[in-house]
């Protein structure tokens, strides 16, 4: 039904959009909002009279229907902007009201605002018919919730300055005229509004006004479940609500004898009550979606009136407390409705069904709401009017009706079609959660992002989080042109539990990402022992990206199989690369089987290996034989002192042994000193060591003769000292050294303290 407009057309619109919002939110709080119910009870309103004349901003929704059918005739933004000048031009005649009540005809007075008020809102309701489609032409999809939670923030912060300035200056007893001064601000800046709406983009409308295309529209819409249900629901909390708003200002005045001017304050701390609901939907209604945060709005209603309930004998400060905690939570409630309602509304319809759909959405809250006004204002004073009953007894009885009302609403609400991408009762844990309700902070960081440094420190931030809320924006993350930005999303879902859509992307980034990200997904495939990913790491051991082919043998020894050792050896067999070979000699280490002692001690037959590459074998051949925690020191000392480390270890025979052992293995004290001089006398006097030395289960002596019977090993001195330093760790009863691991990581969670290796 509306065109589509281009990224920078939608932006600079929704800046107007913005301005009109706060212009016209003071307009209201001054000419339609607390201001004008002030002036009548100062006129001697009852409470009919206040539940009539608030009923009329709902009884507004009605004449959209001539909105809709002028639409095909003079275009949406023209009549929009037309009646919406004329509106503020009909509160003119409230200007006059003091000069009536001054000559003590105050009930001509009240008519006029009666009629002006009727008036404006006829007017309004002809013209906000054009809001829904604007507004639906130039959100992005993705950022919905966040726009009309930022419209609300402009909105609120608007109302409450004004509040605040009306505040502080109607006094106990401020003259009439000050409120006509107010009231003739809100006329102008009415006006404002409406030359702000010029500047709107005039959606282009297929079928004009015609009436049938209305109406069809409805129906069809009607049939659907995920519209009816809500519209119903809708409805219903409409009308309750519109039961309880008018009268919560009446209950400040006349329960507690609130001034004025302290029921304008109370609508300040209400401000900030909704100020802190928009903030909070600006951040969770795109992440979460709108369900969870409607019914949790309606819970912050529902909170709002227990005090109206018990209704407290206080004094004093107290009592402007208690009525600041009431309006705080109901402003909170009833204006993050609004935006969770409307978010749900856009949610579940399309652009081409916004001006049909809108005109339903508006005028379903507004004969709630109007019904809802009418029958409060007549049970609240048929209450009052019963003898029966005390005042207070009367808003007892009445708020706590709708107490209950509003519970029965929370309760049905979970008939509604979620519209987000958790359910209420995640939804619902995310809010309640510090951890999460972080995550979701960052994210809204994130997306303010503007340059790569900022992007992955954020993403770092996330990492350490480690919230499940991130998830979608890390994997779109993945999309960066940017390594570093991906390499850091890929750290960040490491993170965060596993799912199904976050595997199959890390395979896609095996797959795709060769010589990039591909050995950081890989690693998290291990990490995560993610089965699914196995043949993506099988296929990755012949990759010529070197990174990849060795984190890939380190991941396919974490998800383990009785296949993988082959597969690693082969590989190794193949590779030159020293940094294949030592993921390679840490892989088979990850394994434990101890028939891969031979295929470890084969790479040191190569060619003049590097000293490094030695080092890191012999050390995944001590930990493939558990004593790699007693064994690392040792080597360490030895390979920076030769001697030093020579002579420790005879200490540890020597003070570990009794006598008899000591004397039954004197020929591997002999060895231990031939370390550092002939390899042939060392090998000569540690193979008979080998033959009666107690071994671990599945290590066979044989296997320690061979490696002590080849020549082109012995020729390593560190070698030599692993295999007497091995024979020493045995006979002292040495088996595993493998202390309980802590489950706790270290601060980063993608950073695991026990890895072996972290490129």
């Amino acid at each position: 039904m509306v065109q589509e407009l281009a990224s920078s057309e939608k932006r600079d619109a929704r800046k107007y959009l913005t301005w009109f919002e706060g212009t016209n939110a003071a307009s209201y709080i001054l000419i339609s909002g607390q201001m004008i119910i002030l002036l009548a009870l100062r006129l001697g309103a009852d409470n009919f009279f206040v539940g009539l004349i608030s009923s009329f901003q709902y009884i507004a929704f009605f004449f959209m229907l001539i909105g809709r059918a002028m639409v095909g005739h003079i275009g949406l933004r023209r009549m929009m902007c037309r009646f919406w000048i004329l509106r503020s031009l009909l509160l003119v005649p409230v200007l006059f009201v003091p000069f009536f009540a001054a000559a003590g005809h105050k009930e001509i007075g009240l008519l006029l605002i009666a009629l002006a008020l009727l008036g404006f809102h006829i007017f309004r309701g002809i013209a906000i018919i054009g809001f829904n489609p604007i507004l639906g032409m130039v959100m992005e999809q993705r950022t919905m919730g966040s726009y009309l939670s930022r419209l609300q923030i402009v909105n609120q912060i608007a109302t409450l300055v004004f509040s605040l300035i009306v505040a502080l200056s109607i006094g106990k007893s401020a003259p009439l005229w000050r409120y006509a001064f107010f009231i003739g601000l809100g006329i102008v800046l009415g006006l404002l509004a409406g030359a702000i709406i010029t500047k709107f983009p005039d959606p282009v409308l297929i079928g004009g006004g015609k009436d049938d295309g209305f109406w069809a529209g409805i129906r069809t819409a009607l049939k659907r479940s995920d519209f009816r249900r809500f519209i119903i629901h809708f409805f219903l909390l409409s009308l309750v609500t519109g039961m309880a708003v008018p009268f919560i200002i009446v209950y400040a005045k006349e329960v507690y004898l609130r001034s004025d001017q302290t029921v304008m304050l109370l609508t300040v701390v209400g401000g900030f009550g909704a100020i802190a609901m928009g903030l909070l939907s600006r951040l969770l209604l795109d992440r979460i979606g709108a369900k969870p945060l409607y019914m949790l709005y309606t819970m912050l209603f529902t909170v709002s009136l227990i005090p109206l309930v018990i209704a407290p004998d206080l004094d004093g400060g107290m009592v402007f407390f208690l009525l600041a905690f009431v309006f705080f939570f109901y402003y909170a409630g009833q204006l993050g409705g609004q935006v969770s309602s409307k978010n749900y509304f856009y949610a579940i319809t399309d652009k081409t069904e916004h001006l049909n759909l809108g005109i339903v959405y508006q005028m379903t809250m507004g004969v709630g709401n109007a019904v809802g006004a009418l029958t409060g204002g007549a049970l609240l004073g048929r209450l009052l009017a019963l003898p029966m009953f005390s005042l207070v007894d009367a808003y007892r009885i009445y708020f706590g009706t709708l107490l209950f009302f509003f519970l029965v609403m929370m309760a049905t609400a979970l008939f509604i079609k979620d519209a987000g991408r958790y359910t209420v009762g995640n939804a619902l844990s995310i809010i309640f959660s510090p951890r999460d309700l972080r995550a979701v902070v960052l994210l809204d960081k994130l997306d303010r992002s503007e340059d790569v440094q900022q992007e992955m420190k954020v993403l770092d931030d996330i990492a350490e989080v480690g919230s499940p809320v991130a998830v979608d924006e890390l994997l779109e993350k993945l999309k960066s042109p940017r390594f570093y930005v991906r390499a850091r999303a890929l750290r960040a879902l490491e993170a965060v539990p596993m799912n199904q859509d976050i595997t199959k992307v890390l395979i896609r980034e095996v797959k795709k990402r060769t010589y990039t990200t591909a050995h950081i997904a890989a690693r998290i495939i291990g990490r995560k022992r993610l089965k699914a990913g196995e043949a993506v790491l099988i296929s990755a051991l012949r990759s010529p990206d070197y990174l990849l082919k060795a984190n890939a043998m380190i991941a396919l020894a974490r998800i383990g199989g009785s296949d993988k050792r082959s597969l690693i050896e082969g590989t190794l067999e193949r590779s030159h690369n020293p940094m294949v070979i030592m993921h390679g000699a840490v892989a088979l280490q990850l394994l434990g089987d101890i028939a891969a002692l031979p295929a470890l001690a084969g790479l040191l037959k190569r060619k003049d290996p590097p000293s490094f590459l030695r080092d890191e074998i012999i050390l995944s051949m001590a930990a493939l034989l558990s004593m790699e925690r007693w064994f690392y020191p040792l080597y360490s000392l030895f390979q920076s002192k030769r001697r030093d480390g020579v002579d420790e270890l005879l200490d540890r025979f020597n003070s570990g042994l009794g006598k008899e052992q000591k004397d039954e293995f004197a020929d591997l004290h002999l060895a231990c000193s031939l370390i550092l001089k002939q390899p042939e006398r060392f090998s000569e006097a540690l193979i008979p060591v080998f033959k009666r030395l107690p071994l671990p289960h599945g290590l066979e002596s044989e296997l320690l003769v061979q490696l002590a019977s080849d020549p082109e090993l012995l020729r390593f001195e560190r070698l030599r000292f692993f295999l007497a330093a091995m024979s020493v760790r045995f006979l002292l009863g040495g088996g595993s050294d493998h202390k309980k691991r802590s489950r706790k990581h270290g601060k980063r969670l993608y950073r695991r303290k026990d890895d072996p290796i972290d490129l």
